[in-house]
């Protein structure tokens, strides 16, 4: 993979003090603000590189955290030029240097925006230099930072939210991005995922996010014995696509029970107890119903199913059914007698 050429010609070096940390090509004879005049872009590279290679060699946070005071003002273009340097390198280094952003923001050396801003610099780089065809990548490698940025300092307030909003990159890399990173997290415990996700689902994600984070090796697996395979929901999926898995080799539509039901562990885990997650699985399955022409009936099946099952309050589909009916969302899915009538009696039962 092609990455900006950021770092000086010379090899870095593992350096013990802050002299050794300061630029070698020139000599410092006057105060830390001329060096910085003076070919500053290429010294504060080089500073930054520096500065982690010792960090990440001896762990020495307190002398880290007092070079990076010393350079502040620059921290942004320290975080872009660090990550140029780790982001191929091996997930050690990279959770180490999630550790140090993380330990800055809770120690409040740095705030929310310096720390976002860094990560924004860097992807406009990559997309500025016409990296488009190996953002992938560099979104799986991000990915570990990041999501490791928002476990550890979840609890002070800085989430994956926080990170989407700061980037410019377009939309469809954004939800590559961002989806890779909340795989990074599925393992730690609910309440810390969500912690950790903070509004990222409430600001303007798209819906479809949803089903490339759930966990689709270990869930497609499982599967395969019931002769069932996920469809693939693109986010510009076009309607009446040929090779859609929602029908089977007859052209027939299959049982929403069919599709959905295996999958109902995987929105439990996810989606139960979080209202706007909720709200977004039920605009997702209208979505899906709707791109791929499924017949209307059929979505009052997999409602009935997560409200049968307890993954889905009935409250909470209720005040996402009345709020859908006042904004005229979704009508032609909705419209549906079945679903009318499976609504009118949930309304009656409460």
């Amino acid at each position: 993979m092609i990455i900006p050429s950021f770092s000086p010609s010379a090899e870095v070096q593992v350096c013990r003090t802050e002299k050794a940390c300061e630029p070698t090509r020139q000599q410092n004879n006057g105060s830390d603000s001329d060096v910085l005049k003076t070919d500053s872009e290429e010294n504060m590279k080089y500073y930054a590189v520096q500065l982690f290679v010792q960090y990440a060699s001896f762990d020495e946070y307190t002398e880290a955290k007092r070079l990076i005071v010393k350079r502040r003002s620059h921290f942004t273009e320290m975080v872009a030029y660090i990550l140029e340097y780790i982001v191929e390198k091996e997930d050690e280094e990279r959770l180490k240097f999630a550790n140090l952003l993380s330990k800055l923001y809770n120690d409040s050396i740095v705030d929310k925006e310096m720390l976002t801003d860094g990560f924004a610099k860097f992807v406009e780089l990559c997309m500025d230099c016409d990296l488009v065809g190996d953002l992938r990548l560099i979104w799986d490698l991000l990915a570990v930072i990041i999501s490791n940025i928002a476990k550890f300092s979840s609890s002070q307030g800085l989430s994956l939210s926080d990170f989407y909003s700061s980037f410019k990159a377009a939309d469809h890399y954004k939800y590559v991005l961002f989806t890779k990173c909340l795989q990074k997290l599925v393992h730690l415990p609910v309440d810390e995922q969500k912690s950790a996700h903070g509004d990222f689902f409430t600001s303007g994600a798209n819906y479809w996010s949803i089903f490339d984070f759930v966990d689709r090796s270990a869930l497609i697996d499982d599967l395969k014995d019931k002769g069932i395979s996920l469809p693939e929901f693109s986010p510009f999926a076009p309607l009446n696509n040929p090779n859609d898995n929602t029908t089977n080799s007859d052209g027939e539509s299959r049982e929403i029970e069919e599709l959905f039901g295996p999958c109902l562990p995987v929105f439990r885990r996810f989606f139960t107890g979080n209202k706007p997650l909720e709200k977004i699985l039920l605009n997702t399955l209208c979505e899906v119903y709707y791109e791929n022409q499924c017949p209307k009936d059929s979505l009052t099946s997999i409602f009935e199913l997560l409200i049968m099952e307890n993954v889905l309050p009935r409250d909470a589909f209720l005040d996402w059914w009345s709020l859908k009916q006042q904004c005229r969302a979704y009508d032609v899915v909705l419209r549906d007698l079945k679903l009318k009538t499976f609504v009118e009696e949930l309304q009656h039962s409460i």
